[in-house]
């Protein structure tokens, strides 16, 4: 990423560092930090949402890429959802089991992302209006 950004001519605009999601510095300088279809495979969503919040600068947003899903089982039961859950068995819920995590899973929905948002201090959330089968798309700011 370094390389590519440097070959972009971009690199004094960003920097790439690689931490635990739940020890992000608590500087409140970030102006956008996302997660990309992995919230609901983390050992502790919870921490991470407070460590992005601590990161976060007031003005900034949390930009969160999950599975498009219902909180409703009967309303994923269709041949998308199907392989969401089968996926989930096999790596979602086996990663965050495997460090005696929550075990979300794929299919959490955005009932239990509201949850962890607002638990972390998240006031405002969006789901932008980006019509895919396969994800949903949301902003959350402080």
């Amino acid at each position: 990423a370094r390389a590519n950004a440097k070959k972009a001519g971009v690199e004094g605009n960003l920097s790439f560092e690689e931490c635990d999601s739940t020890k992000l510095p608590q500087t409140h300088d970030f102006t956008l930090i996302t997660n990309f279809d992995s919230l609901h495979d983390m050992w502790d969503p919870e921490g991470c949402a407070r460590s992005i919040r601590g990161a976060l600068s007031d003005e900034g947003a949390w930009m969160v890429v999950e599975p498009n899903v219902s909180d409703k089982l009967e309303e994923n039961i269709n041949p998308l959802a199907r392989a969401f859950y089968s996926v989930s068995m096999l790596q979602c819920m086996t990663c965050s089991l495997a460090g005696e995590g929550k075990g979300y899973g794929a299919c959490m929905g955005p009932r239990k992302l509201r949850e962890i948002a607002e638990q972390a201090g998240f006031t405002r959330h969006e789901r932008l209006p980006i019509e895919n089968p396969f994800n949903a798309i949301t902003l959350s700011r402080p």
